[in-house]
């Protein structure tokens, strides 16, 4: 299927190219010189230029070149505070291969599954983060101010 696809382009772009080169060559052949102005020639040039950013864009597309996007982690997370103990507990863990839970940037332990929850006691003002990790990849989802 990918080949076809790529000898459809492959082919029309050859075509367009066969047509442009052809008119152009018209173009040119009029016997009465000195009657021709500088329209042709800026004709042919933004015809050209079209032509370039055109093959360029289906290259694009052809090769797959927007396909070197990395996926974040995703996950949902729930917080419920009594009084300085605050429980984090999944909610969803969507592609996220598990949630490490940070008081103050110092690790209180990680989250694996939905439904997992951890306490944690913190004083009021300090952050609560929830980083999640996605093949190697860490990124922060989550984070949380102690009341």
């Amino acid at each position: 299927m990918y080949l076809d696809i790529t000898k459809r382009y492959t082919r029309n772009i050859r075509k367009f190219i066969y047509l442009l080169l052809h008119y152009t060559v018209d173009m040119f052949s009029i016997k009465n010189r000195a009657e021709d102005g500088v329209s042709p020639v800026v004709g042919v040039t933004l015809l050209i230029g079209v032509t370039v950013i055109l093959a360029a864009v289906v290259g694009g597309f052809v090769l797959d070149l927007g396909n070197n996007v990395q996926e974040n982690p995703q996950a949902g997370v729930s917080f419920s505070q009594d009084g300085t103990n605050v429980s984090v507990q999944v909610v969803s863990m969507e592609n996220a291969d598990s949630l490490d839970v940070r008081l103050d940037e110092t690790s209180q332990g990680s989250l694996a599954s939905v439904g997992d929850s951890l306490d944690v006691v913190g004083s009021s003002g300090a952050d609560i983060t929830i980083v999640g990790t996605l093949d190697g990849k860490d990124a922060v989802l989550q984070t949380y101010t102690v009341e």
